[in-house]
């Protein structure tokens, strides 16, 4: 209210005004997504070491058990319960284990995820157990064909050269 009228004053009306248009993406903003881009690169391939130690250190602090492997056909059988196959893979590229009824050692390689497992010994007992002597054979012949290794998870997978499953072992006591 006015004071000496007693009325309202009149208020303008706004002008009216054009929608405001968004600012052109001028170079700033391109540099800015490459800049993103190399930083998301960056980040993949540097940590893929990170990734590669990491199954490495799962590979070598895990006793690992089997739970599968190929017949003499190729074919992929489940470990017979109360068949103890077991691989320790230590730090200086020495595999040790049971294969069922002797034990075994060998000399492994890794570069990347390709594997070569070499000088395969084993004790030489005779297991009268049926189908033991079977499996010990089929996998000392399966670790010699090793080619390639993967972690999946809490498993360990290994693969021939032409990537066809070879072994599936599993932490002991899981």
């Amino acid at each position: 209210m006015d004071d000496d009228t007693g009325t309202a004053p009149l208020q303008q009306p706004e002008p009216e005004t054009e929608p405001q248009k968004p600012a052109p993406m001028g170079r700033g903003f391109y540099l800015v997504m490459g800049l993103i881009g190399v930083l998301v690169f960056l980040i993949i391939f540097f940590n893929l070491p990170a990734a590669e130690t990491a199954a490495l250190v799962t590979l070598t602090h895990t006793d690992w058990m089997l739970m599968s492997y190929a017949d003499s056909s190729g074919t992929v059988v489940a470990v017979q319960n109360g068949s103890l196959v077991s691989a320790q893979f230590g730090t200086g590229g020495q595999v040790t284990g049971s294969a069922g009824c002797n034990q075994y050692h060998a000399s492994y390689f890794i570069m990347g995820d390709s594997m070569n497992i070499t000088g395969l010994a084993s004790t030489m007992m005779y297991c009268p157990a049926p189908g033991v002597m079977a499996l010990e054979s089929n996998c000392l012949y399966d670790l010699q064909r090793v080619s390639l290794y993967r972690i999946h998870g809490t498993e360990l997978h290994l693969y021939d050269a032409t990537g066809k499953p070879l072994l599936l072992f599993a932490p002991a006591g899981s």
